[in-house]
């Protein structure tokens, strides 16, 4: 497969902070700073690594925007705003399959990493379905993990954003 996501489950998520009231914010709090809380991008053989308390927060809101664009439109960009993880996917859907050409600013591990993932290929194709299932794999767990923390509609402005998430399969 050329993409796949690789989603770590924490043992030890950290407390609700009152103080909270968006996702973003909540994410920050519950996650802790370590390779436990990583989620794995495999992109064209090569290995992303993305924390769920410092990309995955940063970028929540676009996963969501390219899963709504994929189901909405057949061209569109998606910009990724994380310091860590920056940059422009251009994606063209055809028939079943969806073909993202990146253009990477910035990931972790900087300018090396940024050379060996534009050695790699700069272009995937890949299933829909199956990129969105990926997708909502990670979503999932993150919306699990608000709500075991006391996360929910009422304290999160933006919780509305991950319930009905199935409305995305076909």
């Amino acid at each position: 497969m050329n993409f796949k996501l690789l989603i770590s489950q924490p043992n030890n998520l950290l407390p609700r902070d009152k103080e909270d009231i968006t996702i973003n914010e909540a994410l920050q709090t519950i996650y802790p700073y370590t390779r436990e809380s990583s989620i794995y991008m495999y992109w064209n053989g090569y290995i992303l690594e993305l924390w769920l308390c410092a990309e995955i927060s940063d970028i929540i809101k676009d996963i969501l925007s390219l899963i709504n664009s994929l189901k909405n439109e057949k061209q569109f960009s998606i910009n990724w705003g994380s310091n860590i993880f920056f940059g422009t996917w251009e994606c063209l859907q055809y028939k079943n399959t969806i073909k993202i050409k990146s253009n990477w600013n910035a990931l972790r591990g900087g300018n090396e990493i940024l050379n060996q993932i534009n050695k790699v290929s700069n272009e995937l194709i890949i299933d829909i379905d199956a990129f969105i299932k990926e997708w909502l794999k990670l979503l999932n767990q993150i919306k699990e993990d608000l709500e075991k923390t006391g996360y929910n509609k009422e304290n999160l402005v933006d919780f509305y954003l991950l319930e009905n998430l199935d409305r995305y399969l076909n």
